[in-house]
């Protein structure tokens, strides 16, 4: 086997166990040689800098970055996860993990906290860990959304941190979208609607994630909204939402062609003294910036990809 043939069984077994996730005894039987043999040509891949491993603290913050974000996007508050990371399954995890550190600091007895949805803040509700805090309250900021998968319900979402807190929860028993902005309005003045908006114009912390724009093949809402309701958001510059809530570059609301929303209103959400959003990804650098311009926001939690691109953004 000459060296060249060498070298190329190597970068395919390190493509079966660091990225197919097989064992070494499955590629050892894959190539017909032994499980040792399989072992050493492992570290030969490391030692010939075939392969690198780096190692992310989802713990470890940028603090240098995080106070560059900070300005650049006016912020209260921002926490920049390290590492320069690709996939974005690893990305929200990394987030996740440090939107619970932050939130271990910063909630207090007799918080009343608004929680959203998305796939960070799901990954959120399932790492937290135990952290009781005396007379804390959760409330929905949305209502159900039914063409998404159940974990990322916000009611699942806001079961799981409540627990971790020991505190109570709200639930919201209405739709996050309608077919008709008249059925919206009826709404409105359901006693269970009354209820909530009384919840949002007292509290006192939010959680939320943003989303990217409809233009966006990876918006898990889209099946929601339909098609036709994509395209019109798209010609208003839509890039981003909070709560289903969509707003263009500059942060302004876009409202939907047809259908009405049971959320938390953006004018109502700048109100709240502390909105912790938690989102990364460069698909969201738009939304993120837009979100900060409009004071939606005053506290970021991303990663370092996304933090870059967001300064160099800015600094234009």
């Amino acid at each position: 086997m000459t060296y060249h043939d060498e070298i190329r069984k190597i970068v395919q077994i390190a493509h079966q166990y660091y990225e197919q996730k097989l064992t070494q005894q499955e590629i050892a039987e894959n190539f017909g040689i032994s499980r040792p043999t399989i072992a050493k040509l492992l570290k030969t891949a490391i030692d010939e800098n075939i392969v690198s491993i780096n190692i992310i603290d989802p713990f470890e913050t940028s603090i240098e970055l995080s106070e560059k974000l900070s300005a650049c996007l006016s912020l209260r508050n921002c926490v920049v996860v390290p590492g320069k990371l690709e996939r974005i399954s690893i990305i929200r995890r990394n987030i996740a993990f440090a939107a619970i550190d932050y939130l271990y600091k910063v909630i207090q007895p007799g918080d009343l906290i608004g929680v959203g949805w998305g796939r960070t803040l799901y990954q959120f509700s399932e790492r937290i860990e135990s952290y009781p805090v005396e007379n804390v309250m959760f409330v929905p900021l949305l209502g159900g959304i039914g063409q998404v998968k159940q974990s990322l319900q916000v009611h699942n979402i806001i079961q799981n941190i409540s627990e971790a807190f020991e505190g109570t929860w709200v639930q919201y028993h209405m739709p996050g979208v309608l077919d008709r902005k008249s059925i919206r309005d009826q709404l409105l003045s359901d006693s269970k609607t009354q209820e909530m908006l009384r919840y949002w114009e007292n509290m006192t912390k939010a959680v939320v994630g943003i989303g990217e724009s409809p233009l966006s093949n990876d918006a898990i809402f889209k099946d929601t909204i339909g098609e036709d309701e994509c395209e019109a958001l798209i010609q208003q510059d839509a890039v981003g939402d909070i709560c289903m809530r969509f707003y263009n570059p500059d942060g302004e609301p876009v409202d939907y062609k047809n259908l009405g929303v049971m959320s938390i209103k953006l004018s109502e959400l700048v109100k709240v003294p502390e909105v912790i959003a938690v989102a990364g990804g460069l698909q969201k650098v738009k939304a993120i910036i837009g979100a900060s311009y409009a004071k939606y926001i005053t506290t970021l939690i991303t990663d370092e990809n996304t933090a870059l691109r967001i300064i160099e953004e800015t600094n234009q």
